[in-house]
């Protein structure tokens, strides 16, 4: 069943603040979490993830951080999603396996149609569209880089 928990949320923001960087601009876990207000260490496992899955890679060294792995238009919302699902130990299908026959033939269904549903309108979406949004929202504050320091 599909849950917007809050690792998938901060996952796609996370993505979001690496795109609004710019190309060749290594973003700081650390930079992330901060503009988030949540712990150091809570991103380490997704970052991990989103690099293995190769929607950001990892740059080593003093200067070092993520950058997107490929063009903002290229990544979609339900690859971010996918990479990450299931961190937060949140709901899993399982969940669902001790319904009642009623359950089985008319509720797990249901759930199921609209775990599809989410996940394909969230395959319509690119980081790109998301960059566009915040573009749109700061268009007189662009000088500002979106509110955004990066160090």
């Amino acid at each position: 069943m599909f849950d917007f928990s809050r690792k998938i949320v901060c996952s796609i923001e996370a993505v979001l603040l690496i795109a609004l960087a710019g190309e060749g601009s290594p973003v700081r876990s650390r930079t992330i979490t901060r503009r988030q207000n949540i712990p150091d260490r809570y991103l380490e496992q997704p970052l991990q993830r989103l690099v293995h899955c190769g929607i950001l890679r990892g740059v080593r060294g003093p200067r070092g951080g993520y950058v997107l792995a490929r063009p903002a238009e290229h990544i979609r919302l339900d690859e971010i999603v996918s990479s990450v699902r299931g961190l937060d130990g949140g709901p899993e299908r399982a969940a669902l396996a001790s319904l009642s026959p009623l359950g089985d033939d008319v509720v797990r269904p249901l759930f199921e149609r609209l775990d599809e549903e989410v996940l394909a309108e969230l395959s319509r979406i690119s980081i790109a569209d998301l960059v566009r949004q915040v573009q749109d929202r700061s268009a007189p504050a662009a000088p500002r880089r979106h509110g955004l320091v990066l160090a």
